[in-house]
């Protein structure tokens, strides 16, 4: 790929983050996952089960993927610590024990202006080798 393919690609890229919010976030995170990995999983939601708090993972690798992409993603920081939170504890009980998780990754679309540090920091009270009851 030569320089001005590479820089098209990537504005194409840059644009598709800016322009998706919610399930089309989502959906997009999963075309790029699906074809880096191809024995990447997507969990579809299910009713009132939704997606048991993985929206995709590698099982043989034992990695999980959350997805958040929020309308506003800085206007209320504290509601993404929240759901990265909750889903990964949400995660480690309804999947750890089937598929243990290795690595969790919560993809929050920041829209190339830079994740809040309390989200960063935040993430360090996660660990899939914590007992949760």
């Amino acid at each position: 790929m030569n320089l001005q393919k590479r820089d098209i690609a990537r504005n194409k890229f840059k644009l598709e983050i800016y322009q998706s919010k919610g399930s089309a976030y989502q959906d997009f995170f999963t075309r790029i996952m699906t074809k880096a990995f191809p024995d990447f999983l997507c969990v579809k939601t299910q009713g009132s089960k939704g997606d048991e708090k993985n929206d995709g993972f590698i099982p043989s690798r034992g990695v999980y993927y959350q997805v958040y992409a929020p309308e506003n993603p800085f206007e209320r920081v504290t509601d993404a610590i929240e759901k990265c939170q909750k889903d990964f504890t949400g995660l480690m009980k309804r999947w750890h024990l089937e598929t243990p998780i290795k690595e969790f990754y919560f993809a929050f679309n920041d829209e190339y202006r830079g994740t809040v540090a309390l989200i960063v920091g935040d993430r360090l009270l996660l660990d899939p080798q914590k007992e949760i009851i």
